[in-house]
């Protein structure tokens, strides 16, 4: 029988600190993500596309090693969510602001249905980071 003590932990994770701790990751994530789009676009800079995937893949990261560290699903939902949702949240702004913003492309974060395109993406890569993180310290405790 599963008891509400497993549930939350499979939900927020074992710890209390570590699940603090990786909230703050995540926070932190947001606004440098938040930061750095909105100065790449005012600087017209080129470099700040890809940095901007580079965050999302750092969340992913942090993502599988709370996953490894009994983190839970929703604390590597948000690790993975923070930094698209920074990105996200400035070019919605930009688009909401223009009088014609154009279609969203696949992975693209600017246009209109870059946020329909990316929740059910950041869903599907926590899930797989945490399983692939619970999959790794299974294995690494039958060794």
């Amino acid at each position: 029988m599963v008891s509400a003590t497993d549930v939350r932990a499979v939900v927020l994770g074992r710890e209390r600190p570590d699940t603090i701790r990786a909230g703050l990751i995540a926070v932190g994530l947001f606004v440098v993500a938040l930061v750095s789009s909105s100065a790449t676009y005012l600087l017209s800079v080129s470099v700040g596309g890809p940095f901007q995937y580079l965050l999302v893949v750092v969340g992913i990261g942090f993502a599988v090693v709370y996953g490894y560290r009994n983190g839970g699903l929703l604390v590597c939902w948000t690790l993975v969510s923070a930094p698209t949702a920074g990105t996200l949240a400035f070019y919605t702004w930009l688009t909401a602001r223009e009088e014609t913003a154009p279609v969203a492309l696949p992975l693209s974060f600017h246009g209109h249905g870059a946020v329909a395109f990316w929740v059910p993406a950041v869903l599907t890569f926590g899930t797989l980071a945490f399983a692939l993180g619970v999959i790794t310290r299974r294995m690494a405790s039958t060794v």
